[in-house]
């Protein structure tokens, strides 16, 4: 997704501090996560996202496969800290990504993810298949455990056991929100030759590295509220990126 990987570090630094909580609307410290049925998970509890879910609406019909969505990456908020998705506006080529159903059944479906430049499908880019969507709770939908790896030429950097939560609203989504952990190892070999270290650049702005999964302290913390999505006006092609 990103085409200047060196400047990916601004977009990330504006993403990883842990520290900064999620507030509601008028300043207050927001539960870890309001789930559907208005019960919230503590710190203790199964859901460790940071996502606070707002007051679900009425139920909608479940999305018809071949259904497309359009996210705009300007629209979007970088939650940690507050601002930092500004720099998606500056910095980034694509400045779109386009979600697409590709079956559904009453209780979940699937879903593939795309990138968009000038809002419209990368057919040079090969969309990724997210795993199931829990509809269960219509009309949130949420998808766990997924990988999302933005490849845009072979670089590989990867959003970790990412969280993706949305709200349905007939037409797109009202509201949809993303949590991940990025490891600075993906791209750390393209800023080694700007001189510049992922982390240290990190501990300047305020935020650090935190320990991955192996215990090496190069993770960081990445946190996108405000997700909404309008249907997508093109045609969707799932089998982009054959011919490119």
């Amino acid at each position: 997704m990103w085409r200047f990987l060196p400047s990916i570090l601004l977009i990330l630094s504006a993403c990883a501090d842990p520290d900064v909580a999620i507030s509601n609307d008028d300043g207050s410290a927001a539960d870890d996560w309001t789930g559907a049925d208005g019960a919230s998970e503590d710190s203790d509890g199964s859901d460790e996202t940071g996502i606070d879910v707002p007051e679900l609406g009425a139920e909608v019909d479940p999305p018809v496969a071949g259904t497309a969505w359009r996210v705009w990456l300007a629209d979007v908020e970088v939650s940690e800290p507050p601002g930092g998705a500004a720099l998606f506006d500056t910095l980034l080529e694509e400045d779109s990504l386009i979600f697409y159903v590709d079956w559904a059944g009453a209780q979940s479906f699937g879903m593939l993810v795309a990138v968009g430049v000038d809002g419209v499908q990368d057919l040079c880019e090969v969309p990724q298949e997210l795993p199931t969507a829990d509809f269960g709770d219509n009309p949130l939908f949420r998808i766990e455990h997924v990988d999302l790896t933005i490849d845009p030429s072979g670089t590989g950097v990867t959003a970790r056991d990412a969280t993706l939560m949305g709200i349905l609203d007939g037409s797109g989504w009202s509201w949809g929100a993303l949590r991940a952990s990025l490891d600075s190892r993906d791209f750390q070999e393209d800023l080694d030759a700007l001189g510049l270290d992922a982390c240290e650049l990190l501990e300047d702005l305020g935020s650090a590295c935190v320990a991955c999964d192996d215990g090496v302290e190069t993770c960081m913390d990445l946190a996108i509220d405000g997700m909404t999505a309008e249907p997508y006006p093109g045609t969707f092609d799932p089998n982009a990126g054959d011919a490119c």
